[in-house]
């Protein structure tokens, strides 16, 4: 594509600039991301380095793509004015002026997808939830190899990445969303510098933005947690007639809250996907600034494995709080 002819396309549609670390697995990641229908229609995405970067590169002497984190954000900064959104996307591999590449994205507005130890981590996550602290990209290759998840996997090879992960994306996200959970009280303890995080990940922040995925909060049971204009709590999970919820809400908004009969707003999943309605025996208005306990009430006869709440308030943004197994809850 000339370059005319992607100036007139970012006239149209909202532009955004990727600078990748490496030359092959992220960069091959996102211009996959970026040609799938909604994506094309909605943005107008350029990825650093292309591969015509790369020949350019290689017939002048004395240059070479430098893809370190310094480096990168400096070369997302020469495009901010030329771009609606402008992020740079690398990880801790190896590599150790982080804090220099952090200080400078924040003060220019350069958004960034960071990976910790490696962007194979949020590979990973599409297949599970893991919180090892992996020494190198490599040890993270091997597992998913040793595993079974992606034995091709290779950072050289020019490989589909996005078209073997594509269904398990909005699994990756949620389990994303799990992974900085877990390592929140790491973050506090080292003043929120997520460079110095082993595993952590941000690349979601992107992967949403470009499919139009939802945002995802993740928490726990008996913890207050906020959402939009609403705190949720579980408090309790107990069979009654099949399984009740005791929840808490908090409505911190301007406006009334319904929570009509089919609890529209809430729904269980099981480890396999599956998806429960929860009711409650009658509708409750919540009034601004008021606090209410409600019981959702679910039978269930098919859930298999671990339970997680889903409470979605307004579109593209999902609280999920992880419950019981369900063997567990049953056999109270």
């Amino acid at each position: 594509m000339s370059r005319q002819t992607k100036r007139k396309l970012r006239q149209l549609k909202q532009s955004i600039y990727i600078v990748c670390e490496g030359t092959n697995t992220e960069r091959i990641y996102f211009e996959r991301i970026a040609q799938e229908n909604d994506v094309f229609e909605k943005y107008a995405i350029t990825v650093y380095p292309s591969e015509e970067d790369q020949i350019k590169a290689s017939k002048k002497e004395g240059e070479s793509i430098k893809t370190d984190a310094v480096n990168l954000v400096k070369l997302a900064k020469q495009e901010i004015k030329n771009y609606d959104e402008v992020w740079a996307v690398f990880d801790k591999d190896g590599y150790t002026k982080h804090e220099k590449a952090f200080d400078d994205a924040q003060k220019h507005g350069i958004k960034l997808g960071f990976s910790s130890i490696a962007f194979e981590h949020w590979i990973l996550l599409h297949y599970e939830q893991n919180r090892t602290d992996f020494h190198k990209s490599q040890n993270v290759i091997d597992y998913l190899k040793d595993s079974g998840y992606f034995t091709a996997y290779s950072k050289k090879a020019n490989i589909p990445i996005y078209d073997k992960l594509k269904d398990l994306t909005k699994t990756a996200i949620e389990n994303a969303a799990w992974l900085r959970r877990e390592m929140a009280n790491n973050l506090a303890a080292c003043d929120d510098k997520i460079y110095e995080l082993n595993p952590y990940t941000t690349v979601d922040e992107l992967v949403i933005k470009l499919l139009g995925l939802n945002q995802v909060t993740y928490g726990y049971i008996k913890e207050s947690l906020r959402i939009s204009d609403f705190s949720i709590t579980v408090n309790d999970v107990h069979r009654h007639c099949g399984i009740t919820l005791s929840v808490c809400i908090v409505n911190h908004g301007k406006c009334s809250y319904l929570v009509n009969k089919l609890c529209d707003h809430f729904y269980l999943k099981d480890e396999a996907q599956n998806t429960f309605q929860l009711v409650i025996d009658t509708p409750i208005i919540i009034e601004p600034s008021l606090t209410q306990d409600i019981a959702l009430e679910l039978e269930i006869f098919s859930a298999t494995g671990k339970l997680r709440l889903h409470f979605s308030p307004e579109p593209n943004k999902i609280l999920i709080i992880a419950l019981h197994n369900i063997t567990d809850i049953m056999s109270d």
